[in-house]
């Protein structure tokens, strides 16, 4: 563990190896990027970070649907990371309220970003 300097009176401060790695990391990322927003970018980075960690923990079961299994390892693999990234819970399941959010992202790749996303009373996304 790496002991950041003391000052008089001071305590050491000790950093442990994975927050090291977990600054060196973002601090590489921020001179990378050079974003005009720093804090919005941090925000944006940690979330992003723990969406890797978490979609890293756990496997999928195999599919045995022939269509999906007739794809290519690297469209599968995709695929997989896009159900776990919104698969908040880890249940291997897409409820209403993570399909709304999957719904959600999906507007943003073609720009509907600012539209609201109203649903009818009694609908299973409302």
């Amino acid at each position: 563990m790496a002991d950041v300097g003391s000052q008089r009176g001071a305590h050491p401060i000790v950093v442990s190896p994975e927050l090291q790695q977990v600054l060196r990391e973002y601090t590489k990322a921020v001179m990378r990027d050079r974003p005009e927003d720093v804090l919005s970018y941090s925000r944006d980075w940690f979330i992003e970070k723990t969406h890797e960690q978490r979609i890293g923990e756990y496997e999928l079961p195999e599919s045995n649907s022939d269509k999906y299994n007739a794809l290519s390892g690297e469209l599968k693999r995709k695929i997989a990371v896009s159900f776990k990234r919104y698969d908040v819970n880890c249940d291997r399941a897409i409820n209403s309220l993570e399909l709304r959010q999957l719904l959600r992202g999906a507007g943003k790749l073609f720009g509907f970003e600012n539209e609201v996303w109203d649903f009818p009373c009694g609908s299973p996304l409302a």
